[in-house]
């Protein structure tokens, strides 16, 4: 995304590639669970899988997260809609109901988990799961509305300075940073992803926390 596009300069979407896992439901997560259900439902009744969505690290955008926009994503994913293809037309597939920013077993970066479930027996259920585990939806994609965008070679605004993302000055790569996130508005299953490394797991790591 260059910075040229300025009609879309307060809304960005991240895409990038997921994996399956299995994943057990435990009583904590049930209950958050809930917290979105009018009618409570069981460990039977629900579908979880969990991904790491968003790293601090430049994507294929050349942009990043800052470590404190990271945290706000990770306290406004949950109770966010999870869609296929961004298509907000569309009722959604699955519900975010928790999620935080840790440490992935094997990587320096730091990343938003988010975990996600779906009910059981409804049209489309048991397409999602095997879909998702089969390996035919692999990558996700997060749209978000952000404030503020930092050139990485002058501090200043990305959108005021003269500097390009993606360009090289004096063997410097320009990007920018995102922070002051407004709102996260939902994910979604996508065709092709643009952070590196992500991935859907299950629940048994949990990773360290980072606040």
């Amino acid at each position: 995304m260059k910075k040229t596009n300025k009609a879309d300069k307060n809304r960005y979407e991240s895409r990038a590639k997921i994996a399956p896992d299995s994943v057990e439901i435990d009583d904590a997560m049930l209950e958050q669970i809930n917290q979105y259900a009018l009618k409570p439902l069981t460990t039977n009744d629900v579908y979880v899988r969990s991904m790491y969505i968003v790293n601090d690290q430049v994507d294929s955008y050349d942009s990043k997260f800052t470590h404190e926009s990271l945290i706000q994503i990770a306290g406004m994913l949950p109770g966010e809609s999870v869609l296929k293809g961004h298509d907000v037309r569309t009722l959604p597939v699955a519900r975010f109901f928790k999620s935080t920013v840790t440490q992935k077993p094997g990587s320096d970066a730091l990343w938003v988990r988010a975990w996600f479930y779906w009910v059981k027996g409804t049209a489309e259920a048991d397409d999602l799961l095997r879909n998702i585990d089969g390996g035919v939806y692999r990558e996700v994609s997060l749209c978000w509305l952000y404030n503020k965008s930092t050139c990485s070679i002058c501090g200043a605004d990305i959108w005021q300075c003269s500097h390009n993302p993606g360009d090289y000055y004096e063997n410097e790569l320009c990007y920018y940073e995102m922070s002051e996130i407004k709102e996260v508005l939902e994910g979604s299953f996508v065709y092709k992803g643009g952070q590196m490394g992500t991935e859907l797991a299950g629940v048994r790591e949990i990773g360290r926390a980072h606040v």
